[in-house]
């Protein structure tokens, strides 16, 4: 890997951990909310702990290479690190895709494939600030023999959260303010 892909960045900006997930299959994503009461009282139902409570997500390939995903509200896009072992120990507590009771059972399916595709969702900009901004609000990756996931800022609630989807936990309303644009 390149130099400077620990910085994190938009989706455009880091084809090449993009290209590593076509490249080695998932072997763990975790989640690391900021805080347990993000788990508990206000927080999602504990089934939806795992794809939406906030905090980053961390996806590690059987290559060993793991990715941070989050999401950045000042540019309005989802952001991507190299993650180092640091990143990973600083939170309190960690959600597993596969955690019976703080996920959903079709994230665990994903574990153990490869990506298939991968789309970035833009969007449209609503006001003359957003103009200059990236918004890359969505990175889709399409898994072999499965379903996709999206990694997400605010497409469940029109929020500055970031979330982990798929297609049918995306607002509907916000599908025509989005433009996919295929990246793998």
């Amino acid at each position: 890997m390149p130099e400077g892909l620990e910085v994190e960045d938009i989706p455009s900006r880091r084809l090449e951990l993009l290209a590593a997930l076509r490249s080695s299959p998932v072997v763990r994503m975790t989640r690391h909310p900021w805080s347990q009461s993000s788990t508990l009282e206000g927080g999602p139902r504990p089934e939806l702990v795992f794809s939406r409570a906030p905090g980053p997500l961390f996806i590690t390939l059987e290559s060993g290479l793991v990715i941070g995903a989050s999401s950045q509200p000042s540019l309005i896009s989802v952001t991507l690190w190299l993650a180092s072992a640091l990143d990973r120990t600083e939170a309190h507590l960690a959600v597993e895709a596969g955690d019976p009771m703080l996920s959903e059972p079709r994230f665990a399916r994903l574990l153990g494939r490869r990506a298939a595709s991968i789309t970035v969702l833009v969007r449209q900009p609503e006001n003359a600030k957003w103009e200059a901004r990236p918004r890359e609000v969505g990175v889709v990756v399409g898994f072999d023999g499965a379903r996709e996931i999206i990694l997400a800022h605010g497409l469940h609630d029109d929020s500055d959260d970031f979330a982990v989807l798929q297609r049918d936990d995306v607002e509907p309303s916000l599908w025509p303010r989005l433009h996919e644009v295929r990246v793998l």
